[in-house]
């Protein structure tokens, strides 16, 4: 059977500064032996707070995902919301879960073409304030900044009041894992035995009116 490989990183990553908890990559995307265009970098403690930075070079990205022929940051937010409602969903019943798994491309992406009239945040880079929009759902945020040259970041938080992020230029050691050597599929199932489980972080622990205007918007096409 062929190993998926992918080359080494090529671009900047970026990831919490001062992080005290758990660190590791979460996912990265990418076409098979071609660079990546994505990768996220996960942060926990342990009062029960996750947050993901993911990090995506801001041509390719253009180029490959929204078709070169406009910015992308419209796409980049929209896959934001997709992960967000996604992973905070509720718990339904089965038809209700259906309508929601149907309805979620065409919410995320009304949500991302919107992302400019976002709630204004303002995180920062190496202690340089950068401008930053969020979007909140149930008892999770996500948002991105364009104020990373060259790049597209966006951060997605669970358990976390507080909006303000600290970037910093992420180095491998922090993450356990080398960005030097190609990307395999195999160097994320080795960290699994050694991240903490984030099953119950993820999801929402009681029905939100957020849930519901997934469903509605659903049902108004």
């Amino acid at each position: 059977m062929a190993v998926l490989a992918f080359p080494p990183l090529d671009f900047s990553l970026f990831g919490l500064s001062e992080w005290t908890g758990a660190c590791w990559v979460e996912f990265f995307e990418g076409e098979s032996g071609k660079p990546v265009w994505s990768v996220t970098l996960a942060h926990h403690s342990e009062d029960s707070a996750l947050v993901l930075v993911r990090t995506s070079p801001k041509e390719r990205w253009d180029r490959l995902i929204a078709g070169g022929q406009q910015p992308g940051a419209a796409e980049f937010a929209a896959d934001l919301v997709r992960v967000v409602i996604d992973a905070a969903r509720a718990e339904f019943d089965t038809d209700e879960r259906s309508r929601y798994n149907r309805a979620v491309p065409a919410f995320a992406q009304d949500q991302g073409n919107g992302w400019e009239s976002w709630e204004s945040a303002q995180w920062s880079l190496d202690g340089h304030a950068i401008p930053a929009r969020i979007w909140r759902f149930a008892h999770a945020w996500t948002g991105l900044t364009l104020g990373i040259s060259g790049h597209y970041v966006g951060v997605t938080a669970f358990n976390v009041e507080d909006t303000r992020v600290d970037l910093i230029e992420a180095s491998g050691p922090d993450y356990d894992f080398d960005f030097t050597v190609p990307f395999l599929i195999h160097g994320l199932e080795e960290q699994l035995p050694r991240r903490p489980s984030t099953h119950d972080i993820y999801r929402s622990r009681r029905r939100h009116h957020d849930h519901d205007r997934v469903l509605d918007n659903k049902a108004r096409q």
